[in-house]
């Protein structure tokens, strides 16, 4: 990508959508801007998965340092196994350790059902975005462990716009 500029029309039948398209069409316009300036990880949660498996090779942590790690190292999986879950693949967990066993930069091409270089499908995500969602779940983390009390609704009420 060549640093320049450009313009772009956005169209739609309602000055709603219009709008709505702007949004996301400017969102888009920074993450590519990030991806620029720091660089690009593996996407689909698979960046993640392959950071998890550092957190293997620790050793000698107190028990329950140790558990911390594991329960980190598990969460990075979780993007991953939800984006395959929700795709309707079959047996995400197995599709996982396929990637594990690939490396880094192997993902899931979830149209194709294949494992396949992320840098050469395109599919990457910006390192800035990646970091900083990184950050706020551990920040919610760090939250909920240190709260004495987590009121949770059994049926909290559905959301019918966004």
């Amino acid at each position: 990508m060549d640093l320049g500029s450009g313009q772009v029309r956005v169209g739609a039948d309602t000055d709603v959508e219009r709008e709505w398209l702007k949004r996301i069409l400017e969102r888009g316009i920074r993450s590519v801007g990030h991806a620029l300036r720091e660089g690009v990880v593996p996407g689909g949660g698979f960046g993640y998965v392959h950071a998890a498996k550092d957190f293997r090779a620790v050793t000698g942590l107190h028990p329950e340092e140790q558990m911390g790690l594991d329960c980190v190292g598990r969460a990075l999986n979780a993007p991953a196994l939800r984006i395959m879950a929700n795709a309707g693949v079959q047996a995400p967990g197995v599709r996982l350790e396929e990637i594990r066993e690939a490396g880094s930069p192997f993902v899931y091409d979830i149209p194709t059902g294949t494992v396949v270089d992320a840098f050469a499908a395109g599919l990457v995500d910006p390192l800035p975005v990646m970091r900083e969602a990184f950050r706020l779940a551990v920040a919610g983390a760090a939250t909920v462990l240190t709260v004495d009390t987590l009121v949770l609704r059994r049926n909290p009420p559905k959301m019918v716009k966004p």
